[in-house]
Order: C-alpha cells, then sequence, then structure tokens
C-alpha cells in the first residue's frame, strides 16, 4: 500500500507541474514508467495543461488482499528473530527430501494392500534418501556438480560378468574422466580402484 500511495503523490505532484507548465520531459512516458506496475489501480488523462488522475480502489484492495504476512509462533523464546526466521525457511529442506522419497526412479509403486509391502516400500524409499543426502554432502560446496547429475553419471557404469568353467570374473566397464572426477570429489576412490 505504501508503493501506490506513493506513486499517487508522485502523480499529483507531475499533475501540478504539468497544469504550471513546469513540467520537463516527455509526460506520457514519465506517467507510463511510473505507473507500469499499477495500470489497473489509476486512470490517469492527460490534455494540454491539464492533468485528471482517477484512482480505482477496488483495484487497489485487489492487490492488497494478495499480500500477505507471516505469523511465526515458537516456543524457544530465548532464540534471536532472525534465527527463528532461518528455522521456519529450513522447511524447504524437508519438503524437498520429501519430494526426492517420492519420486525415486526405478521403483515400482506397491499394492498397498499388503502392510509387509508398504513396510518394504517406506524402508526402500528411507534408504534412498539417505544415500541421497550422504552424496550431497560429500559433493564440495564449490563444485557445479549437483547430487542429481552426480548420479545420472554415475548410473551409466556397469559391472560385466565373465564366467568360464573354472572362475568367475567381474569388471567395471572403463570410467569416464566426469565419472572419474565424481568418484574423486566425493571421495570413493578406493572403491574404484583409482589412485
Amino acid at each position: 500500500m505504501k508503493h501506490i500511495l506513493e506513486i499517487e503523490e508522485h502523480l499529483h505532484r507531475i499533475r501540478k507541474q504539468w497544469q504550471n507548465g513546469t513540467f520537463e520531459g516527455n509526460i506520457n512516458e514519465t506517467v507510463n514508467n511510473l505507473t507500469k506496475d499499477y495500470k489497473k489501480c489509476f486512470t490517469v488523462t492527460i490534455r494540454k495543461y491539464h492533468m485528471q488522475i482517477k484512482r480505482h480502489d477496488k483495484a487497489i484492495q485487489r492487490i492488497l488482499n494478495r499480500c500477505g504476512k507471516y505469523v511465526i509462533f515458537t516456543t524457544h523464546t530465548d532464540m534471536e528473530p532472525i534465527d527463528v526466521i532461518d528455522k521456519y525457511f529450513e522447511k524447504d529442506v524437508i519438503e524437498k527430501s520429501f519430494f526426492v522419497m517420492k519420486h525415486l526412479e526405478n521403483l515400482q509403486p506397491t499394492r498397498v494392500r499388503l502392510e509387509n509391502r508398504v513396510y518394504a516400500n517406506v524402508f526402500m524409499r528411507y534408504l534412498g534418501y539417505l544415500l541421497y543426502s550422504m552424496l550431497n554432502s560429500k559433493i564440495p560446496q564449490k563444485s557445479n556438480l549437483t547430487t542429481v547429475s552426480a548420479l545420472e553419471e554415475l548410473s551409466r557404469i556397469r559391472e560385466i560378468e565373465f564366467t568360464d568353467q573354472s572362475n568367475m570374473d567381474r569388471q567395471l566397464t572403463e570410467l569416464t574422466k566426469n565419472q572419474k572426477n565424481i568418484i574423486k570429489s566425493i571421495g570413493m576412490k578406493s572403491l574404484f580402484g583409482l589412485k
């Protein structure tokens, strides 16, 4: 509301200058630039040395109705207000974690009528998010790498199994330079036999 009142006050100053003949510059351009985000709030009619400003209260009220305020209650009276606000906005982390848990790829929907399958599904999602969080904590903060892009790149690694009559051997496909960099940055060189 303060901003709308400031615009209205500015419009009245411009009108006074225009009607006195002391206004300099392009009147239409000045008024359009001033009211560009609030065109529905005002109707400005400009004639030679006459300017009429009409305020639209219903349009202003609609804008005010969309302006919300937060009221945050806490039982931690010893916390600083800024810390309370920071804690409130940390909920974003929780919401994102639920998004990750709900959208684990290749995890088929379970038959919810069977209790043991529901428990198995929840356990798999929790385990997946735990591993996702651990990977996220290992990625250096200065890196351009995201957890999702790291997972996508590492998912391309394949293990090939060779068998003959006497023994069986397993070997990873050759790692790309990008995969090696990810493995090194998350501190898992020994697992992949890298130096």
